[in-house]
């Protein structure tokens, strides 16, 4: 058996020799039984011996390389360590549900808004348009020398011009509308867009079915061709393939059906269908002066914004010199069509984002408090740790392993919160925010979240990882005995809570800024009464109306009925109403002055109405007199002119009297052999803002429908309170009657289309307040604890104090300035700040200045006052507590 044991390590035999030999002579006394037994005991204990020797040199090895890591076990070491503390801090969190719940669901809060707006951002700015290079797709817009960043239509043949540059691959005009389709279905109401050229070849997309249109059929004598769009192919045709060849009757007009549009093409507007554009081209129109058409282009391979831009710069005076009468003053501009589809909401989009950011850095020094107070509490535990050999770098370690944990289990809750709120953020801002569609929890905001997640975790922890890094032995078990504060942890708590309360001024502000834009816009004077106003389109065929008199007709027949229902007060229709679709801008040659140079005659938008309008929506009526159904073919023509039309054209003139040469004709032939009479002005009216409450009040003229049609007007009803929205039914019920094959376009209430010119603001706002709240909220949570922190780390010395005479008033008063001190400098700071940056809410504010002081002033105020319930509330607490409770605590 000795010899046996040779086979072991020294030390083994040492330590386990003596016991070996005894388990022997044990077994022996045991087990012996006959001649045999002895033999077989003691073989089999050797053979047991030699086996076992090669495994307890190989435990001894593997022993001796644990205790001094190799380095290609470096790695493997750091992941045993990792996971070691990663189970610690899971525990540790366990132990502790109230404080773990707490900080997950305030960092949920923070990473669950800033997920849920970076969605919106993703879909709406970041996300690239759904077509092949959209990079290369661009708008191009007239403009003029006075105002080059102005997006006006186009005419066909400058489009056609500008085809012809080498940066451009392909261009194309187009124009929408709604059109009635008829068929054994039935009829409905399409949105139909006409275009000068095929749709579908420019934005590089293939149909699903048959073709695009052709240049052939683009041309005013081409045939009536239309591509469907896959929606309208689905509901309409059930999808099926037999549908090429088929005819569809739009407008009254037969058209083939010769090819779908993929799945999710639907530029421009929702459309559903593509015709030709064809009267922009006909011959005997009013070719370059007539502005109906936006354009849309793709460059050329290898051909830039700047190059485009470059081409137009040198397009427009060369078509100036050949076409002066036109293109006086006519200069052009391209725009990537990326950002006009997102229009002026980038700038808001980022504010809220920014502003969401900053809530997040309010809800991590929220939890930055909460784990400095914790580690507080824990100062002996790090202090033992310390002394026992833990360095600084893994005590650190340990507390943002800690807030990883935190950190991923909020941002996991987050998501979660992000992902409920998403089709909230979608339906709120429908009217205010274009591609709100798109919106989606897709991968990269998901990436987003994970990478928020990270920064938060050290955003949070790092303050308290250091000075857990710090901790002494000494220091931290004197602390921990004597229950006193450690000044570097108190200092970190001020700044923290110094921080929160600006940032949240810093919100307050932008929210109070955006509620005073918001009052200003919604009481900005429109110069009508939007309430109790209902509206609806009428369009007429053109193939049954080509004539004035049926379209005057129709629409008095029309009127009467309406003016009949009950509750029914005034009826009126306009072509260029308030906030509706359609705007004639012509140019303006007053009788008796000289023709001025091309370019630089006045201008003003034609509204053509029927003698009712001005009173449906509220027009007054300054002096003169005002349309009447004698304003007809067979009487003088005569016009009404807003204040800002006589004042631009007959400055320190009186306007009544005066005859005014329009250049504009809606199609109904000419006037006793003259295509563009002079209208003579009978009436001056007020201003009306037909462009939306931030945009001022253009020239214009009005004229009676009677005198001048056209056939396609905006029907107004006002009616009694309370029966605005029931007028619908009755009025579509009446259009039946006249004409079935005249549907009843956009019902809607004026008011809803006011609205719709302030949803964009009223979406910022209604998210700002939101964030600027909740800022509120988790600062006066974190200033509370902090007061209610330093009040139990310092109830040894309240009670001396009150033991040797300090009244509760005094006491309260020496807690509160104590508290109140961070919070006064946040407050500065935030002011400062707020004056420094405010200029990036210029965008989105109207009539409010980004300093305003009666904004700035009042959001102080009440951060102060919040703040200082925060800090009192605690403090008195302290100061009721009696001197012997607050001494024997410690």
């Amino acid at each position: 058996m000795r010899a046996a044991l040779l086979l072991f390590p020294a030390d083994f035999r040492t330590d386990w020799g003596a016991s070996v030999e005894e388990t022997l002579l044990d077994r022996l006394d045991s087990e012996a039984g006959g001649p045999l037994s002895t033999p077989w005991i003691v073989g089999r204990t050797l053979i047991g011996l030699v086996a076992a020797a090669p495994g307890v040199w190989l435990d001894r090895a593997a022993h001796r390389r644990s205790l001094t890591p190799a380095p290609r076990r470096r790695e493997s070491f750091a992941m045993d360590v990792l996971l070691q503390d990663l189970r610690f801090a899971v525990r540790s969190l366990a132990r502790r549900p109230g404080f773990a719940l707490v900080a997950v669901a305030t960092l949920a809060l923070g990473i669950g808004a800033n997920t849920a707006m970076f969605s919106v951002v993703n879909g709406v700015l970041l996300r690239p348009l759904p077509y092949p290079d959209p990079d290369q797709l661009h708008m191009i817009w007239q403009t003029s020398l006075d105002d080059p960043d102005e997006r006006s239509v186009m005419s066909r043949p400058d489009i056609d011009d500008i085809a012809e540059l080498a940066p451009i691959a392909a261009i194309a005009g187009y124009s929408t509308s709604t059109m009635t389709m008829a068929g054994d279905e039935g009829a409905e109401l399409v949105q139909a867009a006409r275009v000068t050229t095929p749709l579908l070849e420019l934005f590089d997309v293939e149909p699903v079915l048959g073709r695009d249109l052709t240049t052939d059929e683009t041309t005013p004598e081409g045939p009536h061709r239309v591509v469907l769009g896959w929606e309208l192919w689905q509901r309409r045709f059930g999808g099926r393939a037999d549908v090429l060849g088929q005819v569809v009757d739009l407008a009254e007009v037969p058209y083939e059906v010769v090819g779908v549009a993929p799945r999710g093409f639907e530029y421009p507007s929702a459309t559903e269908l593509w015709i030709a554009e064809r009267n922009a081209g006909a011959p005997g129109g009013c070719g370059r002066g007539c502005h109906t058409l936006r354009a849309v282009a793709r460059l050329a391979p290898g051909a830039t914004l700047a190059s485009a831009t470059a081409a137009l710069d040198a397009l427009a005076p060369r078509l100036t010199e050949q076409y002066p009468d036109s293109n006086t003053g006519k200069r052009f501009r391209a725009e990537g069509l990326a950002a006009y589809t997102v229009g002026d909401v980038r700038t808001g989009l980022l504010l809220v984002l920014g502003a969401v950011g900053l809530v997040l850095l309010i809800a991590c020094a929220n939890v930055a408090n909460l784990l400095l107070a914790r580690s507080a509490t824990r100062a002996t535990e790090m202090s033992v740790r310390a002394a026992l050999g833990a360095g600084r770098s893994r005590l650190g370690s340990q507390m943002l392993v800690e807030s990883a944990v935190l950190s991923g289990a909020g941002a996991v809750a987050g998501v979660g919160i992000a992902w409920a709120t998403v089709s909230g953020l979608r339906e709120m801002a429908r009217d205010a925010v274009p591609r709100i569609d798109e919106v989606a929890i897709d991968g990269s905001v998901l990436m987003y979240a994970a990478g928020i997640a990270v920064v938060v975790a050290v955003l949070f922890g790092l303050l308290p990882a250091l000075n857990a890094a710090r901790s002494s032995g000494l220091t931290g078990l004197v602390a921990g005995n004597r229950g006193g504060t450690l000044g570097g942890r108190t200092r970190s708590r001020r700044m923290l809570v110094a921080a929160e309360v600006g940032l949240s001024l810093v919100l307050l502000v932008g929210a109070g800024l955006l509620m005073r834009s918001f009052q200003r816009l919604y009481a900005e004077e429109l110069g009508y009464d939007a309430d109790h106003v209902a509206r609806f389109r009428v369009v007429l065929p053109d193939s049954r109306y080509e004539e004035l008199e049926p379209t005057v007709t129709f629409f008095s027949q029309l009127e009467a009925r309406l003016a009949a229902l009950p509750g029914v007060e005034h009826v009126g229709s306009s072509f260029g109403a308030p906030l509706a679709p359609g705007r004639a801008t012509v140019g303006v040659i007053v009788d008796g002055r000289p023709e001025p140079a091309p370019g630089e005659g006045e201008e003003a938008e034609a509204r053509p109405m029927t003698p009712g309008f001005l009173d449906a929506i509220g027009v007054p009526l300054i002096r003169g007199r005002a349309l009447t159904a004698a304003d007809d073919r067979s009487s003088t023509p005569v016009a009404l002119v807003n204040e800002t039309f006589a004042r631009t054209v007959f400055p320190g003139e009186e306007a009544i009297g005066r005859r005014v040469h329009l250049t504009v004709d809606f199609g109904y032939g000419d006037w006793d052999g003259e295509l563009e009479p002079m209208w003579e002005i009978v009436g001056i009216v007020g201003d009306v803002r037909t462009a939306g409450p931030r945009t001022p009040a253009e020239p214009g003229v009005y004229m009676p429908v009677a005198q001048f049609g056209p056939g396609f007007l905006h029907v107004h009803l006002r009616t009694a309170p309370g029966l605005t929205a029931g007028v619908f039914a009755p009025a579509r019920e009446i259009l039946r009657t006249l004409d079935p094959d005249v549907p009843m376009r956009q019902p809607e209430t004026l008011r809803e289309s006011v609205d719709e010119e302030t949803a964009a603001t009223r979406f910022y706002l209604t998210l700002m307040s939101l964030f600027a709240a909740l800022a509120v909220v988790l600062a006066s949570v974190g200033l509370y604890g902090v007061v209610s922190y330093l009040v139990s780390r310092r109830q040894r010395e309240v009670g001396i104090r009150m033991a040797l005479g300090a009244t509760g008033d005094e006491v309260t008063r020496l807690l509160v300035k104590e508290g109140l001190a961070p919070s006064l400098w946040g407050l500065l700071v935030g002011v400062l700040v707020v004056l420094a940056g405010g200029r990036v809410l210029e965008g989105v504010l109207f009539g409010v200045e980004p300093s305003d002081p009666w904004v700035i002033a009042g959001v102080t105020l009440l951060l102060l006052v919040v703040v200082s319930v925060a800090t009192t509330i605690p403090a008195h607490r302290a100061s009721r507590m009696h001197p012997t409770v607050a001494l024997r605590s410690e």
